[in-house]
């Protein structure tokens, strides 16, 4: 049995109608509730999809915040343009790969990414350009679900706390 591709634009409204909701407001949650916006300058969100919490983060920040939304693909940004519109949020929306952002280096405050579906080959890379395009001193955020038992998880957290000489934040878990 062979399966044929979904297109682009198939592609962009299954997102806007399952994952979006059923994975992405899970994630803008958590981002929502740890994340303190800058009070203005420039912001980035890459994998925006289809908007939703792109859309969000500017209605809370005001036209204080310039905010810039990035995917690779064209429908999604599409999708979320026409959603902007109808909402009268200025927001910039362009195409991008998200492990070659083509963006200059240290130019943005906040940067949130969306690695829900991105290979993890790709989204070490993802975040490499993340931290690349990020000011210095700037708010970096990455979303990157996983499924695992706590022990699976909290294993994996604190190795990573280890190796990165942050054992004093291990029961912030």
């Amino acid at each position: 049995m062979t399966t044929e591709r979904k297109s682009d634009k198939e592609l962009a409204f299954l997102q806007d109608l399952f994952i979006a909701p059923d994975w992405g407001e899970r994630f803008a949650e958590l981002i929502d509730e740890h994340l303190k916006l800058p009070n203005d300058g420039k912001a980035l969100y890459v994998e925006a999809g289809t908007g939703g919490h792109a859309m969000a983060i500017q209605e809370r920040a005001g036209n204080k915040l310039d905010l810039l939304c990035v995917d690779e693909n064209p429908e999604c940004l599409e999708l979320a343009r026409a959603k902007a519109t109808a909402t009268n949020e200025q927001i910039g929306f362009d195409a991008a790969r998200l492990d070659n952002l083509n963006l200059p280096d240290d130019q943005f405050d906040l940067v949130i990414g969306n690695a829900s579906l991105v290979s993890r080959q790709r989204a070490r890379k993802m975040f490499s350009e993340m931290v690349r395009v990020a000011a210095p001193g700037g708010t970096i955020a990455l979303t990157l679900p996983t499924a695992s038992s706590f022990g699976e998880f909290f294993s994996i957290y604190w190795e990573a706390l280890h190796n990165n000489g942050l054992l004093d934040h291990e029961s912030d878990v």
